[in-house]
C-alpha cells in the first residue's frame, strides 16, 4: 500500500496538481531529471559555457584580472593627472616669481647665497595624525 499525497505547484496565474503515490512520483521526477541531464543538446550547452568560462584565451578569470588591473590603472591615471596639475601650477608660478624660484631653490636644493650658511632642521618627533 503506498502513501497517498497530492502536490500542488503554483506559478503564477497557473495552477498544476500532482498526485503522489508512494515513490513513483519521485522516480518519475528523477527519470525526467536525468533524461533532461543527459539530452545531447543540454551536454553540448554545458561543455560549451565550461569551455567558455575556463579554457577560452578570453575566459572569465582572465576577464576579471583585467578588469582590476583596468581600474587600478584609471586611478593611476588620475593620480598622475593631478600631479600633472599640481607641477604646471607650480611651474607658472616659478617662471613668474623671482622671489617664488628663490624660495624654491632653497628649500627643495638647499642653495644659498655666497657667505651665508644654510642650516636644516628636521622634525623628527612622530605626527600623531598619520
Amino acid at each position: 500500500m503506498g502513501v497517498m499525497g497530492k502536490l500542488i505547484l503554483v506559478v503564477g496565474d497557473f495552477n498544476f496538481e500532482y498526485h503522489i503515490t508512494g515513490c513513483k512520483f519521485v522516480t518519475i521526477m528523477w527519470k525526467k531529471i536525468l533524461n533532461i541531464v543527459f539530452n545531447k543538446y543540454f551536454l553540448t550547452s554545458v561543455a560549451f559555457l565550461v569551455w567558455l568560462f575556463f579554457f577560452d584565451s578570453n575566459n572569465i578569470l582572465l576577464r576579471l584580472r583585467l578588469k582590476d588591473q583596468l581600474n587600478e590603472l584609471k586611478l593611476e591615471k588620475e593620480f598622475y593627472l593631478n600631479e600633472i596639475q599640481k607641477d604646471s601650477i607650480l611651474t607658472q608660478k616659478l617662471l613668474s616669481d623671482t622671489a617664488e624660484l628663490e624660495r624654491f631653490a632653497r628649500e627643495k636644493y638647499l642653495m644659498k647665497k655666497e657667505n651665508e650658511d644654510v642650516f636644516m632642521v628636521v622634525d623628527t618627533t612622530p605626527n600623531p595624525h598619520q
